[in-house]
């Protein structure tokens, strides 16, 4: 997998401003759970779908997504 496939999914507790400046800065898509539409979607359904597609990395600092992990 190529840098330019990555996609960052920035949780709730992340700015959705913080998501704009990875983009431009570092040319990797980065979307906010707010664009996303996720700010009522439950940790472990967020987690399930970025499994699916593959080349979804979440960033967070919510202890819960280890927990999902882990299990």
């Amino acid at each position: 997998m190529q840098l330019r496939e990555i996609e960052l999914w920035l949780d709730m507790q992340l700015s959705p401003v913080l998501a704009k400046w990875i983009s431009k800065t570092f040319s990797i898509k980065a979307t906010s759970s707010y664009v996303l539409l996720y700010n009522t979607t439950k940790d472990e359904e967020i987690f399930l779908r970025a499994k699916e597609s593959e080349n979804v990395i979440v960033i967070t600092k919510d202890k819960d997504f280890l927990d999902i992990q882990a299990r």
